[in-house]
Protein backbone atom coordinates (compact mmCIF):
# COMPACT_ATOMS: atom_id res chain seq x y z
CA UNK A 1 0.00 0.00 0.00
CA UNK A 2 2.87 2.11 0.98
CA UNK A 3 4.00 1.98 -3.00
CA UNK A 4 0.40 3.08 -4.15
CA UNK A 5 0.66 5.59 -1.42
CA UNK A 6 3.73 6.83 -2.82
CA UNK A 7 3.03 6.49 -6.57
CA UNK A 8 -0.61 8.37 -6.24
CA UNK A 9 1.06 11.28 -4.72
CA UNK A 10 4.02 12.14 -7.08
CA UNK A 11 1.98 11.36 -9.91
CA UNK A 12 -0.83 13.78 -8.39
CA UNK A 13 2.16 16.63 -7.83
CA UNK A 14 3.51 15.69 -11.39
CA UNK A 15 -0.61 16.03 -12.89
CA UNK A 16 -1.14 19.45 -10.95
CA UNK A 17 2.15 20.78 -11.82
CA UNK A 18 1.51 20.46 -15.49
CA UNK A 19 -2.26 21.20 -15.55
CA UNK A 20 -2.81 17.59 -17.39
CA UNK A 21 -4.57 14.65 -16.13
CA UNK A 22 -2.87 12.37 -19.33
CA UNK A 23 -0.10 10.59 -18.54
CA UNK A 24 2.84 10.37 -20.84
CA UNK A 25 4.55 7.11 -22.09
CA UNK A 26 7.02 7.06 -19.09
CA UNK A 27 4.49 7.52 -16.17
CA UNK A 28 2.32 4.79 -17.71
CA UNK A 29 5.66 2.96 -17.54
CA UNK A 30 5.87 3.42 -13.72
CA UNK A 31 2.27 2.89 -12.95
CA UNK A 32 2.39 -0.57 -14.80
CA UNK A 33 6.09 -1.40 -12.40
CA UNK A 34 4.11 -0.51 -9.65
CA UNK A 35 1.12 -2.63 -9.84
CA UNK A 36 3.57 -5.77 -10.71
CA UNK A 37 5.07 -5.38 -6.92
CA UNK A 38 1.78 -4.88 -5.49
CA UNK A 39 1.00 -7.96 -3.04
CA UNK A 40 -3.11 -8.14 -2.31
CA UNK A 41 -4.93 -10.69 -0.61
CA UNK A 42 -7.36 -11.09 -3.49
CA UNK A 43 -4.88 -11.68 -6.57
CA UNK A 44 -7.96 -11.04 -9.05
CA UNK A 45 -9.11 -8.23 -7.29
CA UNK A 46 -5.00 -6.34 -7.96
CA UNK A 47 -4.98 -4.42 -11.12
CA UNK A 48 -8.47 -3.41 -10.74
CA UNK A 49 -8.36 -1.67 -7.10
CA UNK A 50 -4.91 -0.32 -8.09
CA UNK A 51 -6.06 0.80 -10.94
CA UNK A 52 -9.37 2.56 -9.39
CA UNK A 53 -7.36 4.27 -7.16
CA UNK A 54 -4.75 5.99 -9.35
CA UNK A 55 -7.26 7.24 -11.50
CA UNK A 56 -10.90 7.52 -10.54
CA UNK A 57 -10.16 8.48 -6.95
CA UNK A 58 -7.86 10.29 -6.74
CA UNK A 59 -9.66 12.75 -8.84
CA UNK A 60 -12.05 13.01 -6.35
CA UNK A 61 -9.60 14.09 -3.82
CA UNK A 62 -6.88 16.04 -5.94
CA UNK A 63 -7.85 17.33 -9.05
CA UNK A 64 -11.40 17.96 -9.07
CA UNK A 65 -14.31 15.58 -10.15
CA UNK A 66 -13.68 13.06 -12.90
CA UNK A 67 -17.67 12.72 -14.05
CA UNK A 68 -16.62 10.35 -16.58
CA UNK A 69 -14.67 8.06 -14.37
CA UNK A 70 -16.85 8.23 -11.46
CA UNK A 71 -20.36 6.87 -14.00
CA UNK A 72 -17.70 3.97 -15.59
CA UNK A 73 -16.74 2.68 -12.30
CA UNK A 74 -19.99 2.62 -10.36
CA UNK A 75 -22.02 1.99 -13.30
CA UNK A 76 -20.01 -1.12 -14.11
CA UNK A 77 -18.57 -3.11 -10.67
CA UNK A 78 -20.49 -5.75 -9.64
CA UNK A 79 -21.68 -5.29 -5.40
CA UNK A 80 -18.59 -6.98 -4.47
CA UNK A 81 -15.83 -5.11 -6.60
CA UNK A 82 -17.50 -1.82 -5.21
CA UNK A 83 -17.41 -3.02 -1.70
CA UNK A 84 -13.48 -3.29 -1.63
CA UNK A 85 -13.13 -0.44 -3.70
CA UNK A 86 -14.35 1.36 -0.79
CA UNK A 87 -12.51 -0.34 1.83
CA UNK A 88 -9.13 0.26 0.07
CA UNK A 89 -10.67 4.32 -0.54
CA UNK A 90 -11.06 4.47 2.73
CA UNK A 91 -7.92 3.37 3.73
CA UNK A 92 -5.47 5.23 1.58
CA UNK A 93 -7.09 8.36 1.98
CA UNK A 94 -9.18 7.87 5.56
CA UNK A 95 -12.43 9.11 4.36
CA UNK A 96 -15.36 7.79 2.80
CA UNK A 97 -15.78 7.39 -0.73
CA UNK A 98 -19.26 8.42 -0.31
CA UNK A 99 -18.80 11.97 1.72
CA UNK A 100 -16.27 12.75 -1.35
CA UNK A 101 -19.02 11.90 -3.96
CA UNK A 102 -21.69 14.09 -1.66
CA UNK A 103 -19.28 17.11 -1.46
CA UNK A 104 -17.84 17.15 -5.42
CA UNK A 105 -21.28 16.37 -7.05
CA UNK A 106 -25.02 17.27 -6.51
CA UNK A 107 -28.70 16.62 -7.30
CA UNK A 108 -30.22 13.97 -9.16
CA UNK A 109 -26.45 12.58 -10.77
CA UNK A 110 -25.50 13.11 -6.54
CA UNK A 111 -28.28 10.79 -5.88
CA UNK A 112 -27.18 7.74 -8.45
CA UNK A 113 -24.01 7.69 -7.23
CA UNK A 114 -24.40 7.57 -3.95
CA UNK A 115 -26.93 4.38 -3.85
CA UNK A 116 -24.40 2.88 -6.23
CA UNK A 117 -21.87 3.15 -3.43
CA UNK A 118 -24.44 1.12 -1.59
CA UNK A 119 -23.67 -2.06 -3.60
CA UNK A 120 -27.48 -3.11 -2.99
CA UNK A 121 -27.99 -4.78 -6.52
CA UNK A 122 -30.27 -8.11 -6.23
CA UNK A 123 -29.30 -11.35 -7.47
CA UNK A 124 -31.63 -12.82 -10.54
CA UNK A 125 -34.69 -12.27 -12.31
CA UNK A 126 -37.71 -11.03 -10.51
CA UNK A 127 -40.39 -12.04 -12.92
CA UNK A 128 -43.09 -10.49 -11.02
CA UNK A 129 -41.49 -7.14 -11.41
CA UNK A 130 -40.43 -6.92 -14.68
CA UNK A 131 -43.54 -5.57 -16.43
CA UNK A 132 -44.54 -2.85 -13.50
CA UNK A 133 -40.57 -2.30 -13.43
CA UNK A 134 -40.90 -1.76 -17.34
CA UNK A 135 -44.26 0.60 -16.95
CA UNK A 136 -42.54 2.30 -14.19
CA UNK A 137 -39.57 3.52 -16.63
CA UNK A 138 -42.12 4.59 -19.07
CA UNK A 139 -44.34 6.55 -17.00
CA UNK A 140 -41.73 8.15 -15.20
CA UNK A 141 -40.35 9.45 -18.04
CA UNK A 142 -41.97 9.55 -21.70
CA UNK A 143 -45.27 8.75 -20.14
CA UNK A 144 -45.61 12.19 -18.41
CA UNK A 145 -44.77 15.81 -18.74
CA UNK A 146 -41.72 16.30 -17.16
CA UNK A 147 -39.25 13.59 -15.99
CA UNK A 148 -38.78 11.35 -12.36
CA UNK A 149 -35.30 10.56 -12.34
CA UNK A 150 -36.10 9.08 -9.31
CA UNK A 151 -37.46 5.92 -10.68
CA UNK A 152 -35.07 5.57 -13.15
CA UNK A 153 -32.43 5.75 -10.18
CA UNK A 154 -34.26 2.97 -8.09
CA UNK A 155 -34.52 0.32 -11.13
CA UNK A 156 -31.43 0.57 -12.42
CA UNK A 157 -29.02 0.69 -9.77
CA UNK A 158 -30.92 -2.06 -8.07
CA UNK A 159 -31.87 -4.52 -10.31
CA UNK A 160 -29.44 -7.48 -11.45
CA UNK A 161 -28.22 -7.47 -14.85
CA UNK A 162 -30.48 -10.08 -16.53
CA UNK A 163 -33.58 -8.81 -15.15
CA UNK A 164 -32.84 -5.15 -16.24
CA UNK A 165 -32.31 -6.91 -20.26
CA UNK A 166 -35.73 -8.60 -19.40
CA UNK A 167 -37.36 -5.25 -18.20
CA UNK A 168 -35.70 -3.07 -21.44
CA UNK A 169 -37.60 -5.97 -23.97
CA UNK A 170 -40.93 -5.38 -21.84
CA UNK A 171 -40.11 -1.74 -22.30
CA UNK A 172 -41.23 -2.07 -26.22
CA UNK A 173 -44.36 -2.94 -25.30
CA UNK A 174 -44.93 0.56 -23.70
CA UNK A 175 -42.85 2.71 -26.33
CA UNK A 176 -41.87 2.71 -29.76
CA UNK A 177 -38.20 3.91 -28.56
CA UNK A 178 -35.96 1.76 -26.53
CA UNK A 179 -35.10 2.84 -22.78
CA UNK A 180 -31.39 4.55 -23.93
CA UNK A 181 -33.18 6.54 -26.07
CA UNK A 182 -35.50 7.37 -23.97
CA UNK A 183 -33.34 8.93 -21.31
CA UNK A 184 -31.11 10.71 -24.18
CA UNK A 185 -34.78 12.43 -25.26
CA UNK A 186 -35.85 13.06 -21.61
CA UNK A 187 -32.81 13.85 -19.72
CA UNK A 188 -29.47 16.26 -20.04
CA UNK A 189 -25.95 16.54 -18.24
CA UNK A 190 -24.24 13.92 -15.95
CA UNK A 191 -27.22 12.00 -15.16
CA UNK A 192 -28.10 11.00 -18.51
CA UNK A 193 -24.67 9.95 -18.85
CA UNK A 194 -24.85 7.67 -15.58
CA UNK A 195 -28.34 6.19 -16.47
CA UNK A 196 -27.25 5.33 -19.89
CA UNK A 197 -23.85 3.64 -18.89
CA UNK A 198 -26.64 1.71 -16.75
CA UNK A 199 -28.62 1.00 -19.55
CA UNK A 200 -25.32 -0.39 -21.41
CA UNK A 201 -23.54 -2.28 -18.79
CA UNK A 202 -26.33 -4.42 -18.13
CA UNK A 203 -26.39 -4.89 -21.86
CA UNK A 204 -23.84 -5.72 -22.58
CA UNK A 205 -20.42 -4.76 -20.01
CA UNK A 206 -17.58 -6.20 -22.47
CA UNK A 207 -19.35 -3.84 -24.88
CA UNK A 208 -19.81 -0.75 -22.68
CA UNK A 209 -16.09 -0.62 -22.39
CA UNK A 210 -15.31 -1.52 -26.23
CA UNK A 211 -17.29 1.45 -27.35
CA UNK A 212 -15.32 3.73 -24.62
CA UNK A 213 -11.94 2.29 -26.27
CA UNK A 214 -13.60 2.78 -29.48
CA UNK A 215 -14.30 6.49 -28.20
CA UNK A 216 -10.83 7.00 -26.72
CA UNK A 217 -9.26 6.53 -29.62
CA UNK A 218 -11.58 8.13 -32.55
CA UNK A 219 -10.71 11.51 -34.04
CA UNK A 220 -7.75 13.59 -33.36
CA UNK A 221 -5.44 12.74 -30.57
CA UNK A 222 -5.82 10.28 -27.93
CA UNK A 223 -7.49 10.08 -24.51
CA UNK A 224 -5.22 8.34 -22.67
CA UNK A 225 -6.27 8.42 -19.21
CA UNK A 226 -9.34 6.76 -20.55
CA UNK A 227 -7.62 4.47 -22.13
CA UNK A 228 -4.90 3.11 -19.67
CA UNK A 229 -7.90 3.04 -16.68
CA UNK A 230 -9.59 0.34 -19.19
CA UNK A 231 -6.85 -1.38 -20.31
CA UNK A 232 -5.46 -1.89 -17.14
CA UNK A 233 -8.14 -2.18 -14.86
CA UNK A 234 -9.79 -5.00 -17.58
CA UNK A 235 -6.79 -6.64 -18.48
CA UNK A 236 -7.68 -9.45 -16.32
CA UNK A 237 -11.35 -8.92 -15.99
CA UNK A 238 -12.67 -9.54 -19.68
CA UNK A 239 -10.66 -8.07 -22.46
CA UNK A 240 -10.77 -10.98 -24.81
CA UNK A 241 -14.85 -10.12 -24.88
CA UNK A 242 -13.85 -6.60 -25.09
CA UNK A 243 -11.65 -7.89 -28.00
CA UNK A 244 -14.54 -9.97 -29.60
CA UNK A 245 -16.87 -6.80 -29.29
CA UNK A 246 -14.91 -4.66 -30.54
CA UNK A 247 -14.39 -6.08 -33.37
CA UNK A 248 -17.85 -6.84 -34.38
CA UNK A 249 -18.70 -3.39 -33.28
CA UNK A 250 -16.18 -1.39 -35.32
CA UNK A 251 -14.83 -3.57 -38.13
CA UNK A 252 -11.32 -4.16 -36.90
CA UNK A 253 -9.24 -5.17 -33.85
CA UNK A 254 -8.52 -3.24 -30.51
CA UNK A 255 -4.59 -4.63 -31.12
CA UNK A 256 -4.83 -2.49 -34.66
CA UNK A 257 -6.43 0.44 -33.40
CA UNK A 258 -3.86 0.93 -30.50
CA UNK A 259 -1.14 -0.06 -32.94
CA UNK A 260 -2.19 2.78 -34.98
CA UNK A 261 -2.71 5.46 -31.93
CA UNK A 262 0.16 5.35 -30.31
CA UNK A 263 3.41 4.48 -29.91
CA UNK A 264 6.94 3.78 -27.59
CA UNK A 265 6.51 2.28 -24.57
CA UNK A 266 3.21 3.14 -23.88
CA UNK A 267 2.24 1.48 -26.86
CA UNK A 268 4.18 -1.51 -25.52
CA UNK A 269 2.66 -1.83 -22.49
CA UNK A 270 -1.39 -1.40 -23.70
CA UNK A 271 -0.57 -4.01 -26.24
CA UNK A 272 0.89 -6.42 -23.74
CA UNK A 273 -2.64 -5.60 -21.63
CA UNK A 274 -4.31 -6.49 -24.43
CA UNK A 275 -2.92 -9.88 -24.89
CA UNK A 276 -2.43 -10.49 -29.15
CA UNK A 277 -4.53 -9.28 -31.67
CA UNK A 278 -6.99 -12.12 -31.52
Amino acid sequence: MDRVRRWSSDERGNQEGSGSVSPDPSTTAKFKVQLSSIDRPNPSLNILLSSLLLWALVFVVGLGTDEDCLIEILASRTNKQILDIKKVYKEEYKKDLEEDIRSDTSGDFRAALLVLCKAGRTEGISEQLIDSDARTLYEAGEGRKGKDCSAFIDILTSRSAPHLRKVFDRYSKYSKVDVAKAIDLEMKGDIESCLTALVKCAGSRPAFFAEKLYLAMKGKGTRKHILTRIMVSRSEIDMKRIKDEFKKNYGKTLYQDILDDTNGDYEKILLALCGGEN
